[in-house]
C-alpha cells in the first residue's frame, strides 16, 4: 500500500497517479510492461451565484463578493492498497480553505478562481457544523458567513462540482 496525506496548502496540493499491472508476461522480448495510470484522488471544484430573488430584493445596489471557502471535517490522509484498488482512511480529519477566491457573484454560475481541491476519495455525512460541511464567507454591506452542511461520496478518479447558490432565504450546494 501507499500512505498520502493531502497538503493542506491548497496551491500545494498535487494528483496521485497510480498504475499497476496485475499480470506480467515473461515472453516479452523487449520486457517491457505496459502500465495503464489511473488518478488515485477525487477533485473538487466550486461554482457560485446568486438567485434572481437575492438580486432584486435583498442586495438593493449593493455587490456580493465570495472572499474565501472552507470546505471542514474532511479526511486528509489516508492508505492507498494497490491489490484493492481500494482507500483506508486514516480519520485524520482537517480543513481546508480557498482564500483566492475574490469573485463579484452574479446570476450567472461562476467557477471560483481559486481552482480545485485533490481529495482522499471518501464518504462523510452532513451533521450541521460536527460532520462535513461548507463555511462561505462573503461580502455584501459588510463581512458575512453562511455554513452549508455537506453529504460527500468521493471517488478516486472522479471530478465533483460543488454549486453555490445564494438566495434570500437560504444558502444551497
Amino acid at each position: 500500500y501507499l500512505s498520502f496525506t493531502v497538503d493542506e496548502n491548497v496551491s500545494s496540493q498535487h494528483d496521485l497517479l497510480v498504475a499497476v499491472h496485475k499480470e506480467i508476461a515473461y515472453s516479452d522480448n523487449d520486457g517491457s510492461v505496459s502500465l495503464t495510470f489511473n488518478h488515485a484522488c477525487a477533485v473538487v471544484q466550486f461554482n457560485v451565484q446568486i438567485t434572481n430573488t437575492l438580486k432584486t430584493t435583498k442586495l438593493s445596489g449593493n455587490s456580493l463578493t465570495v472572499n474565501s471557502i472552507v470546505l471542514r471535517h474532511v479526511d486528509k490522509q489516508g492508505n492507498y492498497n494497490y491489490a484493492t484498488e481500494t482507500w483506508t482512511n486514516a480519520g485524520a480529519y482537517t480543513d481546508f480553505t480557498l482564500t483566492n477566491t475574490a469573485l463579484a457573484v452574479t446570476t450567472t454560475t461562476q467557477r471560483l478562481p481559486c481552482g480545485y481541491l485533490f481529495m482522499i476519495p471518501q464518504s462523510r455525512t452532513a451533521n450541521g457544523t460536527e460532520g462535513t460541511y461548507l463555511e462561505v464567507n462573503y461580502t455584501t454591506s459588510g463581512a458575512k458567513t453562511a455554513t452549508i452542511p455537506l453529504n460527500v461520496n468521493w471517488q478516486a478518479g472522479h471530478l465533483y462540482t460543488i454549486n453555490i447558490k445564494l438566495g434570500t432565504t437560504t444558502i444551497t450546494p
